[in-house]
């Protein structure tokens, strides 16, 4: 149902939305941002026993969204001269001295930022059993494991491409974390959420309870476990909701004024090319030779899948999460997006 109708979503949305729903025990949530403000759809409900309906404040796990909040994390951190760019990760990591530092010179914030430093998806001492096969199973790598994992890896990476890795942006935000002397969480709280103002969006760490309004994740008719982290919190950890991801794309979109307005402007400013368009820091663009160019990032984990993007040329811009593995959902959010920049007949 659409919940509140303030800007000028495309015609036929809703429709959409329910037939992505249909048949599925889970829901979908989605948020249209303009220059008139925003409108909630939402479809479906929390699962086969539970009859709540799915709302714009319903929490979804949202994945590899949380990159984006990573980089913005990186951009104020650069702001405020805790870092620069170009400052090796292990600077922070290792401690004065270590003889690896020398190695691993290469993997800096920027290239880690835009997924070039040459780091594999996951490190090499990663349990491809627990990948497949656990429930959770970035739950028991710390930030010990994580720092290993650099030292083995990292003095053969070869930075000469793209190559997407959680792993590396795990790396980027850990030594985010240590240049605040704080840890990731807190640091991301302190600098990007709270700044933004979203205050149901949180991180899902290991041994902490699931939020009461997390709509519980599906793989077809099944219900799996939600995934929680600690090292690896700054690649896929977050859960927000419709509400708090549309605060997010208005100032995203909202350019001069607007919260982090210096930190959207650098995380979303093109860096490198890459297969399908450009990156900027953890952002995708999609190619400015097919416009209009959509800013974008998607997320997906075990059982849920989230996509956020926007037009910045036209003002306009799409959240959408549903909790169910399902991976048409990119296909909708373009589609969506395109359509609003289409010329009327």
């Amino acid at each position: 149902m659409t919940t509140a109708a303030f800007g000028q979503a495309p015609v036929g949305l809703q429709a959409r939305l329910d037939a992505f729903a249909k048949g599925k025990p889970g829901g979908i949530a989605a948020a249209w941002v303009d220059a008139a403000g925003v409108t909630f759809f939402t479809a479906g409900k929390f699962s086969a026993t539970d009859p709540r309906v799915i709302t714009p404040d319903t929490q979804f796990e949202i994945g590899s969204l949380t990159k984006v909040f990573t980089a913005l994390l990186l951009a104020e951190s650069e702001r405020a001269g805790r870092v620069s760019r170009q400052d090796p990760a292990a600077k922070f990591l290792l401690p004065p001295g270590d003889p690896d530092r020398a190695g691993l010179a290469s993997v800096t914030l920027l290239a880690l930022a835009t997924h070039t430093a040459g780091l594999p998806r996951l490190p090499s001492n990663f349990s491809w059993w627990n990948a497949f096969f656990s429930s959770d199973p970035y739950a028991k790598l710390d930030r010990a494991a994580l720092v290993d994992s650099l030292r083995q890896d990292g003095v053969h990476a070869k930075p000469t491409g793209f190559s997407y890795s959680n792993f590396g942006i795990a790396v980027l935000g850990e030594a985010l974390g240590a240049a605040w002397d704080t840890s990731y969480a807190e640091a991301l709280r302190a600098h990007v959420l709270a700044p933004l103002g979203l205050a149901h969006t949180t991180l899902a760490l290991a041994g902490r309870a699931a939020p009461a309004d997390l709509a519980p994740p599906h793989q077809g008719d099944k219900q799996v476990p939600r995934w929680t982290f600690e090292a690896y919190a700054p690649c896929g950890a977050l859960n927000s909701s419709a509400r708090d991801l549309a605060i997010f794309l208005q100032a995203a979109l909202g350019g001069e004024g607007a919260p982090l307005a210096a930190a959207f402007a650098a995380t979303t400013k093109p860096q490198r090319a890459v297969p399908g368009g450009m990156i900027g820091l953890a952002w995708f663009h999609t190619r400015a030779t097919k416009p209009p160019v959509i800013v974008w990032h998607n997320g997906g984990t075990a059982g849920s899948r989230s996509f956020l993007g926007f037009n910045r040329a036209q003002g306009v811009g799409l959240v959408l999460l549903t909790n169910h593995a399902e991976d048409r959902l990119d296909d909708l959010g373009f589609a969506l997006l395109r359509g609003a920049a289409a010329p009327a007949q």
